[in-house]
């Protein structure tokens, strides 16, 4: 399966590139862009995010709890990453407790 990536469009732009082929083929779409991802969920698509790819691979033991919050970290801190790094700290906090690690 062919990964599509796509930065920096409008709406109509994701439609054709992300979400109209994922609707065809009832595919999990990955995207962290929120409008994109609540025009998918109305669409009764599967929709992952980032940090819940990165949830996943530590359920799946694919990554260590180490990587998990280091990956998490350094999301937080980087100023190309839309990603609100209280929601990393809150995810983080649901996975292991308030204990900070």
């Amino acid at each position: 399966m062919a990964l599509n990536v796509v930065s920096n469009v409008g709406p109509l732009m994701v439609f054709s590139k992300l979400i109209a082929p994922a609707l065809s083929k009832n595919a999990l779409l990955l995207m962290d862009e929120e409008s994109g991802r609540n025009y998918a969920r109305q669409k009764n698509l599967q929709v992952r995010g980032s940090l819940g790819v990165l949830i996943e691979a530590y359920a799946k033991k694919l990554i260590s709890e180490d990587q998990l919050r280091l990956y998490f970290q350094q999301i937080s801190e980087r100023k190309d990453i839309w990603i609100n790094p209280d929601l990393c700290v809150r995810l983080l906090e649901e996975i292991f407790g308030s204990d900070p690690g």
